[in-house]
Order: C-alpha cells, then structure tokens, then sequence
C-alpha cells in the first residue's frame, strides 16, 4: 500500500533540503513502480505532499492527504 506518513527532524537546513530532494526521489520512484499493476496506489503518490517546516520535513500519502496535512500542520 501507498499509505504513509513519514517525519523528519533535520539536523541543520541544508540537510531539510537534502531530505526533501530524497523524499521527492523516494515519491517517483515508487509510482513508476506501482503504475501498470496498482494503479490505485500509484494515484495516491502522485499527491503525495511533502513539506518543510523549519528542520522538520514530512510526507504524507494516502485517501485524505488534506486532513493528515492538516493534522501534521497542526503538531508544528
């Protein structure tokens, strides 16, 4: 399944950007994976949302990315 939710607390700046480069890599990588034979999941990754708050970075994905966003938003 697609569903996840992942948090990061960086070190430094620099390295909340590195993780975010990652997480985007991470994101695209498993959509090419899972078009053709999990369509479905492959839809949820594609809205995927990461973002950065500060030193902490997250993805979210999964059926509801506006409430867990919402919920994440709500913890920073």
């Amino acid at each position: 399944y697609a569903e996840e939710i992942i948090v990061f607390k960086a070190s430094s700046s620099e390295n909340a950007v590195k993780i975010k480069t990652a997480l985007e890599k991470r994101v695209e990588s498993r959509i090419k994976t899972l078009e053709g034979y999990a369509d479905d999941e492959a839809a949820k990754l594609k809205k995927a949302k990461i973002k950065t708050k500060g030193d902490y970075v997250y993805l979210v994905v999964g059926e509801d990315n506006k409430k867990a966003e919402d919920a994440m938003n709500k913890l920073f």
